[in-house]
């Protein structure tokens, strides 16, 4: 069976793909058995050790109630005993998880003791309520109560600390499950490299070497030494009937030198025909589509079917191929089409970053775009090979890149003639050696990269021909180990501004007036979007938490048109408010909803989808991004279309601005709003800002100087959004650490963050009323 070649090669692949299959299975283990520690840990350990501190917190915030509600002069306050109830519940259900997830049978023990203490306790509560505060036995009472609660916290904390033994004990267990699992991988893949490194050094000796030798010999004999031996002729196998035809070769070798010369000419012939045919493939590959394509339409059965489907899927990938190496050929032979049209270089770069955006997020990469303010906002030249460069050297920067981000940047050079477009990363880098073998034609710096990232290496050529072709230079700046900088330069020729019919812009008074509830717990959010559509006639509801917006839906008559929805809100978020409303019956549950939310990520956008929303919007909400959502959502000026799918208005770029920008305040948010709603809008707002900014500096900072994590979370959430519309950027971004650090509950950090928003309220307050004077001067000069 192995004598032949071909059946040693069959075999040496099977054992290959053995091996392939076997490191693969190894790798699923070993990846299910971390999923599976990794699950536990939550499961066990994680859950035990927090629900233990939760008890403890649930307990001592119980107590603390008890206690106040004992001592207070005015007697037990309303609903005290149901309040009691509810979180003495709240107390028992998270000794039930530690019960239930603890891996120290002791912790049971002392959960059951808990609950006797506990039983005892609320019954001395409950005898301290029924008792008046002069009974002689009141004070004994209360003491005993407090003995008991002691004690209570004496065995959480026993309880807690045993959960954090639980951690370390699991950790132990998963050392050795881990290093198991490594030694017997190791031992697989030793056991299997041995066995290939075998199969290769028997396959050298078998057919390498004894070709090696034939070839040897084909060089001598072709050399005109016809004394040579011919080895191996005696093998039954391949190489033995190689040997045979080289000995017949030998024997003929006077009628091969008369045949070199027809070979020649053969050749030639065949590459010419081969150059003739090359710009004819197209012709017949597409019959061979075109036929197949009427092929699958004939009826084929479903075996029919699935062969043609091949023969078609192949054939485009063909064409592809094809299709791109000519237009490479095109562009080598200096026949690139390069257009000159006017264009708006922020849009263009905004537009290539969104397009990428996804894929950065996929991998916790940030992308940012930098334009430099003294760059003229038109520009003429060609926009979509502009963008094609960009986005391919984006890519390949995502590409490279596991940390950190990329970041797209434009700037002009030589005294302001030529456009220089920046894509830096904090990649992988390139030596200096690999940088010289970039922009050629299929070559990558590294011959490792294509096994590692994939690719031809032909983006950067065809970024190479397109910049000569606009008459510029390409380069890349890198270190290896800390990042890549390519860039490019081309002439830079300012434009003129775009038309409303090339912008593809439309008229925002097209909509017909609709019934708009906006649906928004912060005070300076509703006067904002209030003033920017009624000034388009829209008659405008409000609703300050989800419950009251689910109300208003259902009882308006005549029907709404459209619901603006805050995804954060008190009582009812705005997630559970649509999907309460697409529960309605009727008409009602068909409302268009559109989202307004500062989570501008991949999953906030999927989660509004799948709640039902049918539109989103970033905020601070520039209300030029709030109507060309409206403009898409009622289409004709009438009514909504019969399908639509989420849209994304400006992808947080306002958002994204105020969080990554450095400047304290952005003046020409408050001048656009004074300009587009007039200046007593603006005071309005400034005014509430002011107004409101008292009431919730207590629950930021509180007189004992120990704030409530979730509390201020919520509160600095308002506070943030507010500061957005005002332009107070500073407080926007502290404002949003504020609300993350009490999200995670991270004290700590709370702290000091807490510190540096009241510096930046202070500043922001008195650059507010600076504002506020600028606007009433103007509104003096101007006059009545």
């Amino acid at each position: 069976m192995f004598r032949t070649i071909r059946f040693k090669l069959a075999a040496a692949f099977a054992v290959a793909v053995l091996a392939a299959v076997t490191i693969g299975l190894v790798a699923v283990l070993v990846v299910r058995s971390t999923g599976d520690l990794v699950i536990r840990m939550y499961d066990q350990p994680l859950q035990a050790i927090n629900y233990a501190r939760l008890a403890q917190t649930n307990f001592v915030m119980l107590d603390l109630m008890v206690d106040r509600a004992l001592k207070s002069p005015n007697g037990l306050p309303e609903n005290f005993r149901e309040d009691l109830d509810i979180n003495d519940e709240d107390f028992l259900a998270s000794l039930d998880v530690v019960e239930e997830r603890g891996l120290n049978p002791e912790i049971r023990t002392y959960t059951a003791r808990i609950r006797e203490q506990n039983a005892d306790w609320l019954a001395a509560v409950r005898q301290l309520t029924e008792m008046q505060g002069t009974s002689p036995d009141h004070a004994s009472a209360m003491e005993g109560m407090e003995r008991l609660g002691a004690g209570i916290i004496t065995n959480l904390e026993i309880v807690t600390q045993m959960a954090a033994e639980d951690g370390y004990r699991f950790r132990l267990s998963a050392e050795e499950t881990i290093k198991a699992a490594a030694d017997r991988t190791t031992l697989l893949i030793a056991a299997l490299f041995t066995l290939v490194v075998g199969i290769t050094i028997a396959l050298i000796r078998n057919i390498v070497t004894p070709l090696n030798r034939l070839t040897r010999a084909t060089i001598q004999l072709a050399g005109g030494n016809m004394d040579v031996a011919v080895p191996h002729t005696s093998r039954r196998d391949e190489i033995g009937s190689v040997a045979g035809a080289l000995g017949v070769f030998k024997g003929a070798m006077e009628v091969v030198r008369e045949a070199q010369e027809k070979a020649e000419a053969a050749t030639r012939a065949k590459s010419e025909f081969l150059a003739m045919m090359s710009h004819e493939i197209r012709t017949p590959m597409n019959g061979v589509l075109g036929l197949t394509r009427l092929l699958l339409r004939s009826g084929l059965n479903e075996e029919q079917a699935k062969l043609a489907t091949t023969v078609l899927q192949s054939g485009q990938s063909l064409l592809r191929i094809l299709n791109d190496i000519l237009d490479f050929s095109k562009l080598e032979a200096g026949k690139a089409d390069i257009e000159t049209l006017d264009f708006e270089l922020v849009s263009l770069m905004a537009g290539t970053s969104m397009l990428m955006r996804n894929r950065a997020e996929e991998k916790d990469l940030w992308l940012r775009e930098e334009v430099d303010e003294a760059l003229p906002v038109y520009l003429k030249g060609d926009p979509n090979r502009l963008r094609q460069i960009m986005l391919n050297l984006v890519g390949n920067a995502i590409k490279f890149t596991e940390t950190g981000g990329v970041t797209l940047r434009a700037g002009a050079c030589a005294q302001g003639t030529r456009l220089r477009v920046e894509v830096a990363d904090t990649g992988i880098g390139i030596s200096e050696a690999a940088r010289s073998k970039l922009f050629g034609s299929f070559v990558q710096a590294d011959s490792s990269i294509t096994r590692r990232f994939g690719g031809t290496g032909l983006g950067l050529a065809i970024c190479k021909k397109l910049v000569e072709a606009m008459g510029g230079t390409i380069g890349v700046d890198s270190v290896q180990g800390q990042g890549s900088t390519f860039w490019f330069e081309i002439p830079l020729v300012e434009g003129s501004p775009i038309t409303a019919d090339a912008a593809g812009d439309y008229d925002e008074h097209a909509v017909r007036p609709l019934r708009i509830l906006v649906a928004d717990d912060n005070a300076i959010n509703r006067k904002v979007l209030a003033g920017a559509l009624a000034e388009h006639g829209h008659m405008v509801l409000f609703a300050e938490d989800g419950e009251t917006a689910v109300a208003m839906v259902r009882d308006a008559d005549p029907p709404l048109d459209l619901v603006l929805m805050d995804v954060h809100m008190p009582r009812m978020d705005g997630m559970t408010a649509t999907r309460a409303i697409r529960a309605l019956p009727g008409p009602a549950s068909g409302v268009l909803i559109v989202a307004a939310t500062a989570s501008v990520g991949g999953n906030g956008v999927q989660r509004c989808l799948d709640a039902g929303m049918n539109a989103y919007v970033s905020k601070p909400i520039d209300p030029a991004n709030l109507f060309k959502v409206i403009h898409r959502l009622f289409p004709d000026g009438e009514g909504p279309p019969a399908e639509f799918d989420i849209e994304m208005a400006d992808a947080g770029a306002t958002a994204g601005s105020l969080l990554t920008g450095t400047e304290p305040f952005v003046a020409d948010m408050l001048t656009d709003m004074a300009d587009s709603m007039g200046p007593d809008m603006a005071l309005d707002l400034i005014d509430t800002f002011l107004s409101i900014l008292p009431e919730v500096e207590p629950d930021l900072f509180p007189s004992d100087g120990t704030p409530q994590p979730q509390q201020v979370a919520e509160v600095a959430h308002s506070l943030k959004s507010a500061a957005g519309s005002l332009g107070l950027a500073q407080v926007y971004r502290t404002a949003a650490s504020v609300e993350a650090a009490g999200q995670t509950g991270d004290s700590a950090g709370l702290a000091s963050l807490l510190s540096q928003l009241r510096v930046d309220l202070d500043e922001g307050v008195v650059w507010l009323r600076e504002r506020r004077a600028m606007v009433e001067a103007a509104m003096a000069e101007a006059g009545p």
